[in-house]
């Protein structure tokens, strides 16, 4: 029976990046906020806050791809199989891209469907189909970054899966202004 020396630290070493990130994405809703409250219409703030909750329930539902990427790859890369190591990662990002262009076309009438059930004004309703219909678009993207993040963290490495999540929302933060505040995007923007 093979034992590892697992200890406090070896475990902070991994699991401290991972708890970083996953406070770094508050950050972008805060900077979403801030920059959409600056907007002279007041239904703005309104609509990236239903739509970011609709994704956020949609993707909600391919969180295993994250975490089963994540098991595979740590047996692929504990029993030193390269081949299927690259096998795992290769079928993960291909299934991930299914899953998000699967959203892309059953997005549009969910989007639809959640508006029917969630009171809001017609401005507010319009913006976050709007934005919702932009956002869309970017389904497969984030399905792979699920991926491409269990990988990371499957193969122990989670400063790397920490440093691309807060790029990613880096990235995201300066693109907020950019677009919203200095190009006026407005709620399209975000």
């Amino acid at each position: 029976m093979a034992t590892t020396d697992l200890t406090h630290r070896k475990v902070w070493i991994l699991a401290g990046p991972i708890i970083l990130s996953n406070i770094s994405v508050p950050l972008v809703g805060a900077v979403d906020t801030a920059v959409v409250g600056r907007l002279p219409e007041p239904d703005a703030i309104g609509a990236v806050a239903l739509g970011a909750m609709i994704f956020s329930f949609l993707y909600w539902g391919f969180g295993f791809l994250r975490m089963s990427t994540t098991g595979f790859i740590a047996r692929a890369d504990g029993a030193k199989d390269t081949l299927e190591l690259s096998d795992m990662l290769g079928r993960a990002l291909m299934l991930s891209m299914l899953f998000g262009l699967f959203v892309i076309v059953i997005g549009w009438p969910f989007i639809s469907w959640v508006m029917l059930l969630v009171e809001s004004s017609p401005s507010v309703e319009q913006l976050t189909v709007e934005y919702s219909h932009i956002r869309l678009w970017s389904a497969p993207a984030v399905l792979g970054m699920y991926v491409i993040s269990g990988t990371l963290i499957g193969l122990q490495n989670t400063k790397a899966a920490f440093l691309l999540q807060l790029l990613l929302n880096i990235t995201n933060m300066l693109l907020d202004i950019l677009f919203v505040s200095v190009l006026g995007a407005g709620v399209e923007g975000v």
